[in-house]
């Protein structure tokens, strides 16, 4: 196609064109004027002279037609994969394609919206699209989605084509659902921490109320009753420190064929309010300071101490009135309080007048209900007044044999404490420990033996004793350590970590099962053990729908001394459990993108206004595909069973040629011609 036009290239510049012009044209026009004969001729010939010196050209552009683009968004989320919604969707994408093949002026744009973290994105995606597509030659949008998207429309406000939405799923969709209306990150362990829970139903008409289940770790707790639309408190009380998996699940309604929004799965963070920890010193040594440092520096501890100085028998002539002592509250702290302890200490301790044997029978009891003892020696435990020598015998994991060893060594770390959490991290820096000069010997009843002394002597002992826990260290020279004497050790490390393992620390435990959600659909499983860490363990799950999930073995590879790891992924995501025979882990793969199945009923609600703006429309591709036609700018753009694509005429430029517009030969006769005219018409 081609677009003639007419342009100028001067033989002389214009002033000296506009000059000749005038004195070429001047004589003409007084003619004129003055009505003499041949004036007329006269202007036809200057004109004609002005116009060979202004050097006309005919400009003449070919230009051809450019074709149009229309883009093509195909929902590719989770929850088009439910019922027939993805079928509906590639059939209706299949109907598009043989349509739009058929028309030779179309590029047809194709992208496919994913799974996004936080639900669905369409929107966004479609305006990075457009980006890479010329506006002006935008014939229209069509979107192919179940309408469940979670960003809004306004990168798509300078859209000026037309917005098609084919919307997949049945509109009858039945579902019920649970949504989390308030729900803390952070909760106090044995502290009830309230959850708002909301029952939500499409398509149903359910009457009365249904049944809620609560599960914490895994752990049923006892189920509620809730009714749809209203809130549910639902209390939750974390009893371990750390990381703990709520999941909320509501009881399916008849004829339900998708539960994967039936259960809502929340991660709280459990924290400790305060550890109150009880030290008894039996009587003042250079090593007690150690104690109080490593226990006062620890933010997480509420530290009690007593240091015994004097003996309720102790006979001197001072008057009690003049002693700045308070006497030791041995009923109060033993009888009334000691179950608000979670560790009791005793520092060099033997048995005086001071704990009389009820109380000693209490603090077993203590541990055998889930507290905690630690003992640290000295020499008073290779005599008569030992410790175990008193009602805590039987819980005590190692007997003293009445001989003390002095002499030199370095603690080391045993094969097993390598293992063990506790002192697996120390090991090591073993080599570069200073050295202790006494060592308690003992004989090991039971327990673990994490750390020893001179020829394969006992020093660290840990034990677990009914529900609780019991620790016995058989030096009280874990001082020098403090004072840096040659070198110097980890004492507060140490310390502190011992005491952590006896309140149940869950990074400390030393059979542990744990597992955690990376990106892609991805859990890495983590396993501690004393014994084989490496292994197979079972991934089941999810529950998802109308099945119970898949088992999947994977085996671990160990890393370090009882420790092993292994990754899996996994087909899709919901709460998965982890199970090694014993331990049993949770982990919700795909928590925050709770969004995509917070409703699931198919709907037009996000997509009409836009198609309504651009003068597109929405169709639900169960009741027909739509067919496509052409229209014109001012042409409806949709209508019943169709969709149109505008098909405005664009071109572009791909030739220009330039001609003069009459050839040599043509501007001679032209000019000839008319010398001739004057000449005969003033010789009359």
């Amino acid at each position: 196609m081609g677009v003639a036009d007419i342009a100028f290239d001067p033989l002389l510049p214009l002033w000296a064109l506009a000059l000749l012009g005038a004195a070429a044209l001047a004589p003409a026009l007084i003619s004129l004027a003055a009505r003499a004969r041949g004036g007329l001729v006269r202007l036809a010939l200057g004109l004609a002279l002005i116009a060979l010196l202004a050097g006309p050209m005919l400009v003449q552009e070919r230009r051809e037609s450019l074709p149009r683009h229309v883009l093509i968004a195909s929902d590719r989320s989770e929850s088009m994969t439910l019922g027939e919604r993805r079928a509906q969707a590639d059939a209706a994408a299949a109907r598009l394609n043989a349509a739009l093949d058929d028309t030779g002026d179309l590029i047809v744009h194709r992208v496919d919206i994913p799974q996004a973290a936080d639900g669905t994105r369409l929107f966004g995606p479609l305006a990075r699209a457009l980006k890479e597509v010329p506006a002006d030659r935008l014939a229209g949008v069509v979107a192919i989605t179940d309408g469940q998207i979670h960003d809004t429309p306004e990168p798509l406000t300078a859209l000026d084509a037309p917005f098609h939405a084919l919307v997949a799923g049945d509109p009858g969709f039945a579902d019920r659902r649970i949504e989390l209306v308030t729900a803390p990150r952070y909760a106090l362990v044995d502290k009830r921490t309230p959850l708002t829970v909301r029952i939500e139903e499409d398509n149903l008409a359910t009457q009365g109320a249904v049944s809620v289940s609560v599960r914490v770790d895994g752990e049923r707790r006892p189920g509620l009753r809730g009714r749809v639309g209203q809130d549910l408190i639902v209390p939750v009380r974390p009893e371990r420190r750390g990381e703990v998996l709520v999941e909320i699940a509501v009881e399916p309604a008849p004829g339900e064929t998708f539960l994967g929004n039936n259960r809502a799965i929340l991660k709280l963070n459990a924290v400790r309010d305060r550890l109150k920890v009880l030290l008894i010193s039996g009587q003042p040594h250079v090593g007690e300071r150690v104690w109080r440092q490593a226990l006062k520096a620890d933010p997480a501890v509420d530290l009690v101490h007593f240091t015994i100085l004097r003996l309720p028998d102790s006979r001197d002539l001072t008057p009690e009135s003049e002693l700045s002592l308070i006497p030791f509250p041995t009923q109060r702290l033993f009888e009334r309080q000691l179950d608000d302890f979670d560790l009791v200490i005793f520092d060099r301790y033997s048995r005086r007048a001071v704990l009389e044997r009820q109380h000693l029978f209490n603090l077993v009891e203590f541990v055998e209900t889930g507290g905690a003892i630690l003992i640290s020696t000295g020499p008073e435990f290779a005599e008569s007044s030992s410790l175990f020598r008193t009602p805590l015998r039987p819980i005590l994991p190692a007997a003293p044999t009445g001989q003390m060893l002095a002499e030199a060594y370095r603690p080391t770390v045993t094969d097993l404490g390598a293992r063990h959490p506790v002192t697996a991290p120390l090991a090591a820096d073993q080599d570069r420990w200073g050295r202790w000069f006494r060592v308690m010997e003992a004989a090991v009843l039971g327990g673990d033996v994490l750390m020893e002394g001179p020829a394969a002597r006992p020093l660290l002992v840990l034990s677990r004793v009914g529900e609780g826990r019991i620790a016995q260290i058989l030096s009280d020279q874990i001082w020098l350590w403090a004072r840096g004497v040659e070198g110097g050790g980890p004492d507060q490390q140490l310390l502190r970590r011992t005491a952590h393992w006896l309140m149940k620390e869950p990074d400390l435990e030393e059979e542990a099962l744990s597992a955690q959600a990376l990106a892609g659909q991805r859990i890495e499983i983590h396993r501690r053990s004393l014994s084989q860490a490496a292994g197979t363990v079972t991934v089941s799950g999810p529950v998802r729908a109308a099945d119970a999930g898949v088992d999947q073995a994977v085996s671990l590879r160990e890393t370090a001394p009882g420790r092993a790891v292994g990754v899996t992924e996994v087909p899709r995501r919901g709460l998965y459990r982890v199970r090694d025979g014993e331990r049993e882990a949770l982990v919700a793969v795909g928590l925050d993108s709770a969004a995509e199945y917070a409703a699931l009923k198919p709907s037009a609600t996000a997509l009409a206004p836009l198609a309504e703006r651009t003068g597109g429309g929405v169709f639900w591709i169960a009741e027909a595909i739509p067919d496509v036609r052409r229209v014109g700018a001012r042409d409806r753009r949709a209508g019943p069973g169709w969709l149109g694509l505008t098909r405005e005429r664009a071109e572009r430029v791909v030739a220009v040629e330039h001609r003069p517009l009459l050839p040599a030969w043509g501007w001679l006769v032209l000019v000839g011609g008319l010398v001739v005219g004057v000449w005969m018409r003033e010789s009359r």
